[in-house]
């Protein structure tokens, strides 16, 4: 049998289907992530002597479970009191969560506080705020985020170098819950960290983590309605203007984060609905040729995105090359995330199973992120699942 017969045009597309997003998901996986990790960490030191003037920004919505102690942890801050101004404002919480700010209004006259009677969502409250700011770098944060003494003081420290205009802070993770989920949400989520502070020697942290990060005031940018992800938005627009973004090692927070993979799938797929939105506004900038920053965007993100789609494109070539070899992969598939259900239903800690389920449905959830985007569209407005206790 001749063999360009055997290998004709159907089989060369399945080698493409396969070739291409495999190679694609490892760069994003596995070469760009070893590429960052074995860089070596290397933090400026930063004068303790500079000390502008400084807006912390809260948008919350029924957060009675946590806004004392953040707010306790706010004015515990070792940044001078005359140079420090918070301002937050509620989109109409209705759990008690006003009354517990007004008391630290009547306290510290440096808090102002805005106590919005309709819900409009996080970036129009924070767009309102923002016309209220008096300092020349605006900190960013969110209501789960418990600040350290020093976690102000050494965010902004890095502005003392004026080619730098976004800096993202460290965090901790604490546990809301006990559910074994969290392990590897913790997980992950330090790989993250640990990818962002290689980035940072390079001036290019793509996006923000809205845990704790600050940017210069006359950096700021209009957030598009709906956009969600404001932290990762903010970012890019400062990177866009030509200024480096950098991470604060030092500047720790402590980070409630839940481990119910229900609340947890439903908080990426939000997210990756945002995701998409900010990748349309920003697909200027995610091509690797583009420099440095379309380099680290597209490697970091833009793959990690559109990676739903680049399995199903690689499932598809395979099943054209070695349809029964495929279909016993799809079927090892369903058998991991059948046993991780069974083991979890069990109380059963299996991390073999745990790990490969975690990543197919932080997947899931971006693939049906980016048809909730497509569909329906992002609303601003947002709920607040987590609850303490």
């Amino acid at each position: 049998m001749d063999a360009s017969f055997e290998f004709g045009t159907i089989e060369w597309l399945g080698l493409t289907l396969t070739i291409i997003p495999v190679f694609l998901l490892l760069h994003t996986y596995l070469f760009y992530p070893l590429s960052q990790l074995l860089r070596p960490k290397s933090f400026p030191n930063y004068s303790s002597n500079f000390q502008p003037h400084v807006t912390v920004l809260l948008a919350v919505f029924n957060e009675k479970d946590i806004i004392e102690q953040k707010m306790r942890s706010m004015v515990n801050s070792n940044y001078p009191v005359e140079k420090l101004q918070f301002i937050i404002g509620s989109d109409c919480s209705d759990d008690g969560t006003n009354e517990i700010i007004e008391r630290f209004t009547q306290e510290f006259s440096n808090i102002q506080f805005f106590p919005f009677e309709t819900r409009r969502g996080k970036a129009v409250v924070m767009e309102d705020l923002l016309t209220r700011v008096t300092g020349e770098i605006i900190v960013f944060t969110d209501a789960d985020t418990l600040f350290r003494t020093e976690t102000i003081s050494r965010l902004v420290a890095p502005f003392q170098d004026p080619t730098i205009g976004g800096v993202q802070g460290n965090f901790s993770s604490i546990a809301l819950d006990r559910t074994d989920a969290l392990q590897q949400e913790s997980f992950f989520n330090r790989i993250e960290m640990a990818i962002k502070m290689r980035q940072s020697k390079q001036g290019t942290v793509i996006g923000a983590i809205g845990s704790i990060f600050a940017i210069r005031k006359d950096l700021y940018e209009t957030v598009p309605y709906g956009i969600i992800v404001d932290d990762f938005f903010l970012f890019m627009s400062v990177l866009r203007k030509g200024f480096r973004t950098v991470f604060a090692e030092k500047s720790i927070s402590d980070l409630y984060v839940s481990g119910d993979p229900i609340l947890q799938f439903r908080r990426k797929k939000r997210i990756g609905s945002g995701n998409f939105m900010a990748y349309f506004i920003f697909r200027s900038m995610s091509w690797p040729w583009k420099g440095r920053v379309g380099y680290h965007f597209f490697s970091y993100k833009v793959l990690r995105w559109f990676g739903p789609f680049l399995m199903i494109m690689a499932i598809l070539g395979f099943f054209i090359l070695f349809p029964w070899l495929a279909m016993v992969g799809l079927l090892a598939v369903g058998g991991v995330l059948l046993l991780d259900w069974l083991f979890r239903k069990n109380e059963i800690k299996v991390g073999l199973f745990r790990y490969p389920a975690h990543f197919f449905w932080m997947n899931a959830a971006m693939f049906l992120g980016f048809f909730q985007y497509v569909l329906r569209g992002n609303s601003a407005v947002w709920n607040n699942p987590k609850k303490l206790g």
